[in-house]
Order: C-alpha cells, then sequence, then structure tokens
C-alpha cells in the first residue's frame, strides 16, 4: 500500500484544491461556521435561528 502524501494547507483548503471561486466558498465557509458559534452560544434552535438573524 502506498502512502498518500500530506502537504501543509495554504489556509484556504477550497484554493489548496484548486476550486474555482476559493476565495469566495471560503468566505461562505467561515460565515456559516460563525453563523453557527452565534446561534450556539445563545442555545438558538434551527427554527429560531433565522428569526433572529434575519433583519
Amino acid at each position: 500500500m502506498t502512502a498518500t502524501p500530506i502537504r501543509e494547507s495554504g489556509g484556504n483548503l477550497f484554493a489548496d484544491l484548486d476550486l474555482p471561486d476559493a476565495e469566495l466558498h471560503c468566505l461562505k465557509a467561515q460565515m456559516v461556521a460563525e453563523l453557527y458559534r452565534l446561534a450556539g452560544a445563545r442555545n438558538l434552535t434551527q427554527s429560531v435561528a433565522p428569526r433572529v438573524i434575519t433583519p
């Protein structure tokens, strides 16, 4: 069995994988992670979170 080489990420997994619009995908992922963190910190359910976050 051949070992798979491991390389260090440059900080943007999408760019590391040479995906188109990598910066946009990374930004969206960061936004989702922050929304998830905020909802958890406020103990919001999936049904309540959109009503609290949406203006």
